[in-house]
């Protein structure tokens, strides 16, 4: 085979995995927007109404401060370090905050899928904030 033929060749392999990489990210966060819509879909057909979950306060029976969720969310995590959204669900209640949610860890997992500028899943599934945009917390 000639040697341009074998570049050839090399560019359609190196272009194949660059493909299915893309493939796989792509599958992964078409995964995050599908369960991010079963998520929350409830709240559409209960009619219940529009807020932004990710920077507007949740206020519940005005105990909770006014503070964003996913603060309480990063907060947690620097209480207890990387954990699994029930755990960091668990430590937000525990440390007195009032919600009416019925699945409050469906709310705190939607956040930590949905915010992957802040929060990233680590390999043995526990959450944590992305360490490179830490400022954007304080």
């Amino acid at each position: 085979m000639s040697s341009e033929l074998r570049i050839a060749l090399d560019a359609l392999y190196t272009e194949r995995k660059t493909l299915v990489d893309q493939q796989k990210k792509l599958a992964h966060r078409i995964s995050v927007v599908e369960a991010g819509i079963e998520s929350l879909s409830h709240l559409v057909s209960d009619g219940a109404p529009e807020v932004d979950l990710f920077s507007a306060p949740i206020i519940d029976g005005g105990s909770n401060d006014g503070i964003p969720i996913w603060k309480r969310i990063f907060n947690a995590m620097q209480e207890i370090g990387p954990a699994k959204a029930k755990d960091i669900a668990a430590h937000i209640l525990e440390s007195g905050y009032q919600t009416n949610s019925k699945n409050f860890v469906n709310v705190v997992g939607t956040i930590l899928r949905t915010q992957t500028e802040r929060f990233r899943k680590r390999d043995d599934g526990l959450w944590e904030p992305v360490a490179e945009n830490l400022s954007m917390f304080a």
